[in-house]
């Protein structure tokens, strides 16, 4: 199996792109729509001139691209494209009604020099969980080894119920994590940015330690998993005090959950609550503020919506499981339990 490698700074990107020819070749496509995150799109030129060589024209959308669940199906209609070629993520159960071609990306950054980092601060743990997010997955075994020689025992995280690689974490999905909770004192997770290791650290109570391989550092997160079960906790007693609520139906394709936003409309309405139900695609203040009378809103589309928060709404924004939590539905102590607030 062969790999193309790009370098971006002292990073090397690794694309394994024989799984797209193969099915190219076997399936015959001739058009397809290509997606990629903010974060990967320098890797497009590369995707497209592959899927030129073998016959195939290609688009590439421009659209933002937050996930698996993000699929560009819409884009591919429009277009008249037989495949939509999905880069830098992994399946995570959603079935589009064209078919769809992951690319994993993964990254060969400092892994090692930031698991070290992360040894000088685990103090008298000994046992410590080893998850990462899907662009790292492949450098679980490095993390382990570095653990190892210095005396822990690491132990990698299962599968998730999104989530298809054994050790990945999702923003919505930190079931491998919880699986192995009970089994480990802290955690080490391998990933850029904040939003994933203090969700690791509320979704599991553990302390938790982020190994950031873009910068062979570690830092951390202290409690600021207590801090975010804290804000959210805030946000659905504001919420609690709301007479006229908006619930969000998202129209990106794999974040649409009607079934969900029927039955919490249902709850509030007996509950004695207005309600009214919006569909939105991309979720911004911008689009809510021109609705004045509603008191608070419910979203049913990504999580991570209502986690990083809408600041200019300045109206309450809670999701699913939290309304649940808001009308007693589901326990506070239940919904934090494995990280269920977390999967909205």
């Amino acid at each position: 199996m062969w790999l193309r490698r790009l370098r971006q700074t002292n990073l090397k990107y690794v694309l394994d792109l024989d799984s797209l020819v193969q099915a190219i070749v076997e399936r015959g496509f001739r058009k397809a729509v290509v997606q990629l995150p903010e974060g990967l799109r320098t890797l497009a030129p590369k995707v497209v001139e592959t899927l030129n060589e073998h016959g195939v024209e290609a688009v590439i959308s421009a659209e933002t691209c937050y996930g698996a669940c993000d699929l560009a199906v819409w884009d591919a209609e429009t277009v008249g494209a037989d495949v939509i070629v999905h880069v830098g993520h992994s399946p995570i159960g959603v079935t589009a009604p064209l078919p769809t071609l992951y690319v994993p990306v993964s990254l060969k950054g400092m892994v090692g020099e930031a698991v070290s980092d992360a040894v000088g601060m685990l103090g008298d743990f000994r046992n410590v969980g080893v998850v990462s997010t899907i662009q790292h997955v492949d450098h679980l075994q490095e993390a382990c080894e570095v653990l190892e020689a210095e005396g822990f025992k690491p132990v990698v995280g299962g599968v998730g119920f999104r989530a298809s690689v054994r050790g990945q974490v999702l923003g919505c999905d930190y079931r491998a994590a919880a699986s192995i909770a009970d089994r480990v004192d802290c955690f080490v997770i391998i990933c850029g940015g904040r939003f994933h290791p203090i969700g690791l650290a509320a979704a599991t109570g553990k302390p938790v330690f982020a190994a950031n391989p873009y910068t062979g550092r570690a830092w951390a997160v202290g409690d600021e998993g207590r801090r975010m079960l804290a804000k959210r906790a805030a946000a659905i007693e504001e919420a609690s005090e709301a007479e006229t609520f908006g619930v969000l139906v998202g129209l990106k394709f794999g974040q649409t959950q009607l079934s969900r936003a029927s039955r919490i409309a249902e709850l509030l309405r007996r509950d004695g609550r207005r309600v009214y139900t919006f569909t939105v695609g991309e979720v911004t203040a911008e689009k809510l503020l021109s609705f004045g009378w509603v008191d608070a809103y419910v979203n049913t589309a990504c999580p991570r919506i209502a986690f990083d928060g809408l600041p200019p709404l300045r109206k309450p924004l809670i999701n699913y499981v939290e309304a649940l939590v808001m009308l007693g539905v589901v326990g506070w102590d239940e919904a934090c339990r494995g990280g269920r607030l977390l999967e909205g």
